[in-house]
């Protein structure tokens, strides 16, 4: 029958797989109560509201949100891809 939980582990990893997968990060919107603390993602999103668009700032904090990333993946791509073929190698 599927998704039917009936106690015990099964509904909890449907319950929290569910919690846990809310796009936008509308879960770290909610459970944090100090602005100061909140992920950069959910600051950029207050660039964009009902009347007033900020473009210019939103992508300059999309910017600087995403160089790391890009850093980071650069410096760790060699092994990302090594680990990856190694694996599918028999």
């Amino acid at each position: 029958m599927g998704f039917i939980g009936v106690g015990g582990q099964g509904s909890g990893h449907l319950l929290g797989g569910a919690w846990t997968y809310v796009p936008g990060g509308y879960s770290a919107l909610t459970l944090m109560s100090d602005p100061a603390r909140k992920p950069l993602t959910v600051g950029i999103t207050s660039y964009v509201t009902a009347y007033v668009q900020h473009w210019n700032q939103l992508f300059a904090a999309a910017v600087i949100a995403i160089v790391p990333v890009v850093v980071l993946f650069a410096l760790i791509e060699r092994y990302l891809v090594g680990g990856l073929t190694a694996g599918s190698v028999k």
